[in-house]
C-alpha cells in the first residue's frame, strides 16, 4: 500500500501478496499469472492465464482497464540495471528447458510462485507494469491533489 513520504511526498510500502503457481511447467505453467497477482495484490483466479505467444499484448489488454500496461526488455547481463520497485523476472527454469517467471526487487527475487522457491537459472528479461497516465497516478497518490511527488 501507499504511504506518505518524509516531506509529505508519496511512496510505496515495501508490500505485496505472495501468491502461488498452480499449474507447473512448459507451456502452460501460469508462474507468470501468479507474478501479476503477486505485484497487483491480487487473487490468481483474477489475473488470466495468459498465451505462451503474444502474451505481453494479452496483458496489455488485461491491464489498460486497470490504467495499467506493461513494459518489457531483455538484460544484457548478470550486472544490467534493474528497477528499484517489484517486477516480474524471467529467466532459464532450474526445472527444464524453458523460462519461468518470479517476482524481483532490483536485483533481489522476492517471491518465487514455484514451491520449490528455488529461483531462476539466469535472467532473461524484466517485466515492469507501470501507469499508463503518471499525472492520474500522482493525483491519486497525493489524494486528489495535482502536485509532483
Amino acid at each position: 500500500g501507499r504511504r506518505g513520504g518524509p516531506r509529505g511526498g508519496c511512496t510505496w510500502a515495501a508490500t505485496m501478496k505472495p501468491v502461488d503457481q498452480t499449474i507447473f511447467g512448459r507451456p502452460y505453467g501460469n508462474c507468470l499469472p501468479a507474478c501479476i497477482a503477486s505485484i497487483l495484490e491480487l487473487s490468481l483466479g483474477d489475473v488470466p492465464h495468459f498465451g505462451a505467444d503474444g502474451w505481453l499484448e494479452e496483458l496489455d489488454r488485461w491491464l489498460e482497464p486497470r490504467e495499467l500496461y506493461a513494459v518489457c526488455f531483455g538484460l544484457a547481463g548478470a550486472g544490467s540495471w534493474r528497477p528499484r520497485g517489484l517486477h516480474v523476472l524471467a529467466g532459464g527454469s532450474p526445472r527444464g528447458d524453458y523460462l519461468h517467471a518470479v517476482v524481483a526487487r532490483g536485483s533481489e527475487i522476492v517471491h518465487d510462485p514455484h514451491p520449490s522457491r528455488v529461483g531462476l537459472m539466469d535472467h532473461v528479461d524484466v517485466t515492469l507494469i507501470v501507469p499508463l497516465d503518471v499525472t492520474r497516478f500522482v493525483e491519486q497518490a497525493v489524494g486528489g491533489k495535482k502536485r509532483l511527488v
